[in-house]
């Protein structure tokens, strides 16, 4: 009937305009923004993503970005987990990682920026790189070298014991290294990297430390070689799955 068809008329025009009320709402919404971001990985996940000014970015488990590129500036906003970025050169156009804690801005670098349950740290694999806490005068900005790290947290800037930036950023090839770290910390990253979490006693492994390589990609491989080496008691369900970890 054609009294009908207004009536069609005016509701597809009113979800049009309540798509792009909705779109609007998420582009100016960080905490919204988060939840449909232009690239993102699922847990366990690793991958690289080449952009449109020859920069690349690696994601971590877990992480979401945004990425905003235009004729002044070059940005990425990290919602979750950690990225590495290796920036192509360009003067004019600053190259800048934000988070809620605040910027870090490559003086023609590559450097990883990962988020934690304290704040932002910022490790430097390459050149320099400006890290900047959210809110504070320029003043209160670091500048790093290769190597150095800083976290970025409740309006500060603090520097952290350098590391070996080759190490720090092996995820992005899918491998983790340890170097006599605590058994505690590295199964704490292996879980990152896991749907389940494992089941441990911190305290029964107290003391333990760890040195080697262990694949991202296969966890449970990972963790037969820590059992090995280290004389660990692994639990696993009916699929054959580790589920669980303790000294024997």
């Amino acid at each position: 009937p054609r009294g009908r068809r207004p009536a069609a008329a005016a509701a597809a025009l009113g979800g049009l305009c309540l798509a792009v009320g909705l779109g609007w709402a998420l582009s100016g919404v960080p905490q919204l923004r988060a939840l449909v971001p232009d690239h993102r990985t699922a847990v366990g996940e690793v991958r690289s993503v080449a952009l449109a000014d020859g920069s690349s970015l690696a994601l971590d488990t877990g992480s979401a970005v945004d990425v905003a590129l235009d004729g002044a500036t070059r940005e990425v906003t990290l919602f979750r987990g950690q990225v590495l970025a290796r920036v192509a050169r360009d003067p004019a156009r600053p190259f800048t990682v934000r988070t809620a804690d605040g910027t870090a801005t490559a003086l023609g670098t590559a450097y990883a920026v990962r988020l934690d349950g304290g704040g932002t740290v910022v490790t430097v694999v390459s050149s320099r790189v400006r890290v900047c806490p959210a809110g504070a005068a320029a003043a209160r900005c670091l500048e790093l070298s290769a190597g150095e790290r800083a976290r970025l947290a409740r309006g500060t800037a603090t520097r952290l014991p350098a590391t070996d930036a080759a190490v720090a950023t092996a995820w992005a090839t899918g491998w983790l290294v340890a170097d006599d770290q605590p058994l505690a910390a590295v199964l704490a990253e292996l879980d990152r990297y896991r749907a389940r979490p494992l089941r441990r006693d911190p305290a029964a492994l107290a003391g333990l430390r760890v040195t080697g390589s262990f694949p991202l990609a296969d966890t449970d491989r990972a963790l037969e070689a820590l059992a090995a080496t280290l004389g660990l008691r692994l639990g696993r369900d009916a699929a054959g799955q580790v589920v669980s970890v303790a000294p024997r």
